[in-house]
């Protein structure tokens, strides 16, 4: 679900209208974060707690996903770019068609923690989520590519805060990392 625009990328009406829009408008860029939940490294607890629900949710999410790697391959065959963003280590990164847009040899990746985009936790200390990036441009990626991190200690994205999961409240990207795709962009 893209919670900007409300469109559903599950639901294959939207998803073509999505297609058309990227064809119609020829954007030079495409930001994209699949969902990530039964992707990540936390994702192999789910599985064992709950194999019903994290069947749906990474059927759910693989369908995301594809839609993601097929704009990837129209931005590719356009001369345009895209950037993809996950956890480091992904399980999406593995799959067929990422692989398949891998394979072009358009792709430059980066991982970098991002605690030293800014990533705290409610309570204010730093929390250190590793992210990769995919791209189809360097200058993209060569902002992330010198990012270090700094902190001597980080909370440990697990548990809740609030009611609220740890690792779900660390799917919002700082505002620093979101500043440095804008710059890269424009």
């Amino acid at each position: 679900m893209d919670f900007v625009c409300g469109t559903d990328l599950t639901n294959k009406a939207q998803v073509q209208e999505v297609f058309t829009y990227i064809t119609k408008f020829t954007p030079s860029v495409v930001i994209m974060s699949p969902l990530c939940t039964t992707m990540g490294g936390w994702s192999r607890l789910n599985r064992h707690s709950n194999p019903e629900r994290f069947a749906f949710e990474r059927r759910r999410a693989e369908q995301i996903a594809d839609v993601c790697a097929a704009v990837a391959m129209l931005q590719l065959k356009g001369n345009r770019h895209f950037c993809i963003e996950n956890p480091r280590g992904s399980y999406i990164f593995k799959l067929a068609k990422y692989q398949q847009v891998y394979d072009t040899g358009h792709v430059v990746s980066v991982s970098f923690p991002q605690c030293a985009c800014g990533l705290t936790s409610p309570e204010g200390e730093p929390a250190q989520k590793w992210t990769t990036l995919w791209t189809s441009s360097e200058m993209l990626a060569r902002p992330f590519r010198a990012l270090q991190c700094r902190h001597n200690s980080h909370r440990v994205l697990e548990g809740s805060v609030g009611g609220m999961n740890r690792t779900k409240l660390a799917q919002v990207w700082p505002a620093m990392m979101c500043a440095m795709i804008i710059d890269a962009v424009i």
